[in-house]
């Protein structure tokens, strides 16, 4: 019989001494091994404990030869990509394995390990076991049989048989190989995986899964399969993969869930879905957001499945906010009792924004973060110079006159510093006015979190709504419109007037047209029906252009960045006087 050994290396010593974390890692290994060979197609049997069955990996990758086994596989420690380059041979993938010891991962959950392969019309068989490894001085004196057949020269493909296997601790969960394979190999189109006959899909990561349809006036309905994670640690690739059968259509997506701004980062890490639209779309299409540009429709679409994902993230992880600010409440109640009502109410919504921003750290981090909150609302100058006008008799004129005189220069002190701090702003969105390759949606996103550029009177009523979403959400109305898919940028509500104003922005190298004010108008038309209130219009680019300047509608303006900034700045400078 013939025999081989192996081939030692100098890294050798550092390598082997890095042990894998478990069993469920140690067969990752032997599937990166396949997919470093160009499988499309690995086969996982993982038997029941104490069954006596093998575990059993098989791939149809390249296989290998007598003369590749004896001058590659069988060299431990050889960092493969040296060798060969960081790409596999056929598919060209970017290689996996480097480290050159991947052929002993499996003995971390059997005491035999088998290997078959077969390539270009011959099968090799060979074995070694971990009693052999341990007799021997050192292991490039071990000598492993092998044997070669002749085979069909298209059968191709290796298949490893881990025997003996280690019962206990060590032996391999395949709910847990499911969920760690997932995140690497889930969204992948050139290798399918099958673990005990069942491939990889959404439903293997370890959590809660959930199947949602979604209806939208117009297109076929469409399902939306998603889990959200119950490990601590957020998944690779978090998002909604947009799917057209077989082939994933670009990066996946969080449809807009990370810009509520009230679920914090760790938690969105926690989503892993997909959504198919074969049949529905050009299975050419190159991403969601040409998607979207193409058919406005398709913005409905996103925000339904925003809409679906954040229901089921407030049913999934809402309650254990709920206590955690309850348990927090409990801890700082006699501190939150003691500010005045209005503070009360603004360190209650302090504290949920903690809690959302924080919401997988435990209580001892996070309670020393309210603690200095209320620190700060407790030490406010204000509530100090109250506290001393408010114990001043009414007898100690000089008294009372000079503690307001000292509230109304820490109130001229912070009017100050906020225009200060406003004034850099400008200073910004100036820079970004004058740059013509911003974009539309860059302005768009830095003047809907600086509302007070457009005056201080206005608060946010929606922005990038459909209109029918701001009637039916905000007006409690039913749109009957034929636009329903139309979307102004900006919605502003006048707090104390209740009047609307309506912002359509473009990018700063666009000149205005009378295309812009029909557009504008246009919108302003179909909501109009649904609310008395006076709807003012501005539609803000680079400058005036052909924008019309006779026989306008009323309370329509069509105006430079340029120019609402020096407006913006004009009554900062009235400020710092």
């Amino acid at each position: 019989m013939n025999k081989l050994n192996f081939g030692v290396n100098s890294r050798i010593a550092t390598l082997l001494s890095n042990e894998y974390s478990s069993t469920e890692r140690a067969l990752i290994e032997l599937i990166d091994n396949a997919w470093d060979a160009d499988a499309t197609r690995v086969l996982v049997d993982i038997p029941e404990p104490l069954s006596g069955s093998p575990i059993v990996v098989s791939d149809n990758g390249n296989g290998m030869t007598v003369d590749q086994i004896r001058t590659h596989y069988l060299q431990i420690a050889a960092d493969r990509r040296r060798r060969s380059g960081d790409s596999s041979v056929r598919f060209k993938r970017k290689v996996k394995g480097s480290k050159g010891i991947g052929k002993f991962s499996g003995l971390m959950a059997a005491a035999e390990m088998r290997v078959d392969t077969a390539v270009g019309g011959r099968r090799v068989k060979l074995s070694f076991t971990l009693e052999q490894l341990k007799d021997v001085d050192g292991i490039d004196e071990l000598e492993i049989p092998y044997t070669v057949s002749v085979e069909d020269e298209h059968v191709q493909g290796t298949t490893i048989t881990l025997s003996q296997l280690r019962q206990g601790g060590a032996y391999p969960d395949a709910v847990e190989l499911r969920h760690l394979l997932v995140q690497s190999y889930g969204r992948r189109q050139d290798m399918v995986i099958e673990i005990n006959g069942k491939p990889l899909d959404v439903d293997d990561v370890q959590g809660h899964f959930e199947e949602k349809a979604i209806s939208v006036p117009g297109i076929t309905d469409l399902t939306v399969r998603f889990a959200l994670s119950e490990r601590k640690t957020g998944m690779k690739s978090p998002g909604i993969q947009i799917r057209v059968g077989s082939r994933i259509v670009g990066r996946p997506s969080l449809f807009g869930l990370d810009q509520r701004g009230d679920i914090s980062p760790k938690l969105l890490k926690k989503l892993y879905g997909e959504i198919d639209l074969e049949g529905v779309v050009d299975a050419n299409v190159a991403s969601w957001e040409a998607l979207v540009a193409g058919d406005p429709t398709w913005a409905l679409v996103q925000d339904r499945v925003r809409d679906a994902l954040y229901e089921s993230y407030q049913a999934r992880f809402k309650r254990d906010m709920s206590l955690a600010r309850a348990r927090l409440q409990q801890q700082f109640n006699k501190r939150m009792a003691e500010l005045p009502e209005y503070k009360r109410e603004f360190a209650d919504k302090a504290i949920m924004k903690v809690l959302n921003r924080y919401s997988d750290e435990p209580h001892e981090r996070v309670a020393p973060m309210v603690a200095v909150l209320l620190d700060a609302l407790e030490s406010s100058d204000y509530r100090l110079l109250l506290e001393h006008i408010a114990g001043a008799s009414s007898a100690d004129v000089s008294k009372v006159a000079d503690s307001l005189n000292d509230f109304g220069l820490a109130d001229m002190a912070h009017l100050v510093d906020q225009a200060r701090a406003r004034s850099a702003v400008l200073d910004a969105l100036e820079d970004l006015s004058r740059d013509k390759s911003t974009l539309e949606a860059t302005m768009h996103r830095a003047l809907e979190s600086n509302l007070w550029v457009f005056g201080p009177e206005f608060a946010l009523f929606s922005s990038n709504k459909t209109l029918r979403r701001m009637v039916e959400d905000y007006l409690d109305q039913k749109y009957a419109g034929t636009n329903a898919t139309d979307r102004p940028d900006l919605m502003l509500k006048q707090n104390f007037a209740g009047e609307y104003l309506l912002i359509e922005f473009k990018r700063p190298a666009h000149a205005l047209t009378v295309s812009d004010y029909q557009q504008a108008t246009g919108y302003r038309h179909h909501f109009g029906p649904f609310t008395p209130r006076r709807i003012r219009v501005f539609v803000v680019g680079g400058d005036r252009g052909t924008f019309p300047t006779n026989n306008l509608e009323p309370d329509v303006v069509g105006t430079s960045f340029f120019d609402i900034i020096s407006m913006a700045r004009t009554q900062l400078e009235w400020q710092l006087k």
